[in-house]
């Protein structure tokens, strides 16, 4: 019991540092014409989730489901629309065990080993966003940079990229989520005038910046047409399976979980684009997910794509077979699901408990031919009032919480008809009470990543899949290094900025070196890696070299160099300053 105790307070840590938020009261300028998707298609989706339905009765909703295991009731019972289900009036006897045996939990919850030494913040993203993914990103865009670039007059224009570099471009994506500044136009980013941000001029320039976005790529362009015949997704398949593989193995989920949709704006073309009137972008990707619902934590997610060809990457696309695919990694833990009425059904509930001894507790829709007539109308029930049905491994329960309105829920992990004390006069039900609290894990994350949100405006939809990668590895590494750390509290918004901080760093260090900038950029750049321009080249050239003077028109050998820069100077190029001076200059 107090471990119990313990460990629900070191999740309820990491969740309050996660949804801190500082109250603080664009542009598509990365545009590639020539990855944008040629097919476009819109599935519109009216899926209605709310809790609270009608409490009529319609015989043109009903819907037929494959029956679930039949048990014969003892006692009165209620008698389902389909003639054949049947649900007890009244409670089973207790019995004496606390916990039924599909809720045994397995896996205690926490970071696993393979996360366990991950100290730092950028160590605890590197778990997500590994080497593997970030050379497929490298390798890729190299070799699209390559076909691109190859008409360039300039070759500098079209160098190629590098890990490291990646990564700073990632950390300043991270950097402008964080400052709300990711639609912002990057003019305003680079500005140097006084209202830009100087960690972004001292990373990359402006150019690179969008050079960079614009040539990100996360496949083999020789062989997409091939692969896209098979899978809609092969733009970002391996990427994406990569990182899903690497949340399933940092971390073992608390013992209440989530399925649920996101969806990823986007008004772009894409072969699998959803158009739901119901969420606030109303046209995007449509990701289902399976969240901790305490700690938010995504642990699994699969996105959307329709009808695929035929092939190795053709799935069934029903509720059922969604939600199986979802659970894979917690079956047979003993965990709980939270499930909206959209993926709810009798045959789920039935499958989930003897096949992966997982429970179920969800809302559902009144067209289900399982519930009896009673639970669906509620014009004569006073509001607040309550009915239960009961089967051996499920129980269902109708709430009126206001007139004309009803609630449905069915779950195998309660089984009895307590009404939780603490809501008062509302008198609801302690399923529907544990079904409030569980609900929002999904929504929580899609919450925590649009906060800080990294997305830019893009025509191609890869960029929103690698901007939703990095926005869900922003929200699993923090939860990974507060686990790791217990004593360093860091809300989200001091994590990414320290993420932001660590992923540019070696980048910064690398370009301080640079003898081709600015001085003004090269001093703040070592200043802020902490370099030194005498320490760091007094090797460069051997005492008594001459070279040409950078300024002169002519070839103009000097032995001079500027203190700065270092760049060779001629004596009808240089200023004198005195000892005293020049010391007020630094």
């Amino acid at each position: 019991m107090e471990m119990e105790k313990q460990r629900d307070r070191e999740q309820e840590r990491i969740r309050q540092l996660l949804e801190e938020v500082f109250d603080e009261n664009c542009d598509s300028e990365f545009v590639d014409v020539s990855d944008i998707e040629e097919v476009d298609h819109v599935e519109v989706c009216h899926e209605d989730t709310d809790s609270e339905q009608d409490g009529e009765d319609s015989e043109h909703e009903m819907e037929v489901d494959i029956q679930p295991k039949q048990v014969q009731p003892r006692g009165p019972s209620y008698i389902g629309k389909d003639n054949t289900t049947r649900w007890n009036i009244h409670c089973p006897p207790k019995k004496a065990v606390r916990t039924r045996r599909a809720n045994i939990i397995i896996h205690l919850p926490g970071v696993k080993a393979y996360a366990k030494n991950a100290r730092t913040a950028l160590e605890c993203w590197e778990l997500f966003f590994g080497e593997d993914i970030l050379n497929i990103i490298v390798t890729n865009t190299n070799m699209h940079i390559a076909e691109e670039t190859s008409t360039y007059t300039r070759e500098r224009r079209g160098k190629p990229t590098d890990v490291i570099e990646t990564k700073a471009l990632f950390g300043l994506l991270y950097l402008a989520g964080l400052l709300k500044s990711s639609r912002l136009n990057t003019k305003d980013l680079w500005d140097r005038e006084g209202c830009g941000i100087e960690r972004f001029w001292l990373t990359m320039s402006q150019d690179r910046f969008l050079f960079l976005l614009k040539h990100l790529r996360f496949d083999s362009n020789a062989t997409r047409m091939e692969r896209k015949e098979l899978d809609k997704f092969t733009h970002v398949r391996e990427m994406f399976d990569l990182f899903t593989t690497n949340c399933k193995k940092s971390y073992t989920v608390g013992e209440h979980v989530t399925v649920d949709e996101m969806l990823l704006g986007f008004r772009g073309r894409c072969r699998f684009r959803q158009y739901m009137p119901s969420k606030p972008n109303k046209y995007g990707l449509k990701i289902f997910a399976l969240v901790d619902a305490r700690t938010h934590y995504m642990l699994n997610w699969e996105p959307y794509l329709g009808i695929q060809p035929d092939g190795p990457y053709k799935q069934d696309n029903s509720q059922v077979s969604l939600v199986l695919r979802l659970i894979s990694p917690i079956s047979g833990t003993g965990r709980n699901v939270t499930t909206d009425n959209f993926f709810t059904s009798f045959p789920l509930i039935d499958r989930m408990l003897h096949e992966h001894r997982l429970t179920i507790v969800g809302t559902v829709r009144k067209n289900k031919r399982e519930l009896p007539p009673e639970f669906v109308n509620t014009k004569q029930r006073p509001v607040g009032s309550s009915l239960f049905g009961f089967q051996e491994n499920v129980t269902i329960v109708s709430y009126v919480p206001k007139k004309g309105k009803n609630v449905l829920l069915a779950s195998s992990m309660h089984y009895d008809d307590t009404i939780d004390e603490t809501t008062g006069d509302a008198n609801k039900p302690e399923i529907i009470t544990y079904y409030n609290s569980t609900k929002g894990g999904v929504d929580t994350l899609d919450e925590l990543c649009a906060t800080y949100d990294v997305a830019r405006n893009t025509r191609r939809w890869p960029m929103v899949m690698l901007f939703a990668m990095l926005n869900v590895a922003g929200v699993n590494s923090q939860i990974i290094f507060s686990a790791n750390n217990p004593t360093k509290k860091k809300f989200r918004r001091v994590y990414l900025k320290e993420l932001a901080s660590e992923l540019t760093s070696a980048h910064v260090n690398r370009r301080s070196l640079l003898t081709n900038l600015p001085p003004e950029i090269r001093k703040r750049r070592q200043e802020v890696a902490g370099t030194s321009i005498q320490a760091e080249n007094v090797d460069q050239f051997p005492p008594g070299t001459r070279r040409r003077c950078y300024l002169c028109k002519k070839d103009s050998k000097t032995k001079y160099s500027c203190k700065y820069c270092l760049k060779f100077i001629c004596l009808s190029h240089a200023q004198f300053a005195c000892t005293n001076c020049n010391a007020t200059i630094q």
